[in-house]
């Protein structure tokens, strides 16, 4: 991707501080640091594999990601913060939290495969097209950043630390609960005049994939169909990165004799 240096209006390159713009160096330092952490935690989750350590590690970041998304939540709700257009938890991105949060303190097998799915499948969508526009003193910026790191962090480590494959079964799950999430938001969308998730008739401000699916109601139906496409392709892909991995591994163990 090539990263382009957004400049202001008097030519000058904006503040770190205040402004954030996508596809610039402040964007990619924002990727290249999640990227760099989500690797350190599934390469120190790997060396501790089949050890009380990852247990106790998985269970930490299990807590701490559940005491963020709470913070996360509560914040947007106070009365200096509700906006109804925004603070209700119907992003999906916020409902893919909370789903991560459950997979890695209970590992059940219904939350990890709603982690992969959405979290590969829909979550990452925002490291390379982000909506928010506030610098790194915003409080706004860290919520943004550590919600898509967690979410994404979360599938990463169920998939090369804890061993997750991801089954038909997996599939047909996140098709299904994604199908009911959209239902919902769309019947709230079009009760409040809100825009949650984009299944609603409003525009944001920042760019995003969404922006080339067309106005509502034709957008929300696109989306349905473009995010069955995606869990599809992720689901194939998956499947033969990780049995492509498992066949050098074998190649690679020594032999055992007869």
């Amino acid at each position: 991707m090539v990263w382009i240096l957004a400049q202001s209006g008097n030519g000058t390159p904006p503040s770190w501080t205040d402004e954030f713009h996508a596809f610039t160096s402040f964007h990619a330092v924002a990727v290249s640091v999640s990227i760099a952490l989500i690797a350190l935690i599934c390469s120190l989750g790997r060396s501790w594999r089949g050890d009380a350590r990852e247990r106790r590690l998985r269970r930490s970041i299990g807590w701490l990601m559940f005491a963020f998304f709470a913070f996360s939540t509560v914040w947007r709700l106070t009365p200096g913060q509700f906006d109804l257009n925004e603070s209700l938890p119907l992003h999906m991105c916020r409902v893919i939290g909370w789903v991560s949060v459950i997979s890695m303190l209970t590992g059940g097998w219904r939350w990890r495969a709603l982690t992969f799915y959405w979290g590969f499948g829909l979550s990452t969508q925002g490291f390379v097209t982000p909506m928010w526009s506030d610098g790194y003193a915003s409080l706004n910026f860290w919520l943004y950043w550590g919600s898509h790191a967690l979410i994404s962090g979360a599938a990463a480590y169920d998939l090369f630390v804890l061993g997750y494959r991801p089954s038909m079964r997996d599939l047909r799950l996140a098709w299904a609960w994604g199908l009911v999430f959209v239902v919902i938001v769309i019947a709230f969308n079009q009760v409040a005049g809100t825009n949650y998730s984009y299944l609603g008739s409003g525009q944001y401000e920042g760019t995003s994939v969404v922006d080339f699916l067309g106005p509502w109601p034709r957008r929300a139906t696109r989306i349905v169909l473009l995010g069955g496409l995606v869990f599809f392709a992720l689901h194939i892909v998956a499947t033969l990165v990780l049995r492509a991995i498992g066949a050098l591994q074998d190649r690679q163990s020594p032999r055992e004799s007869a």
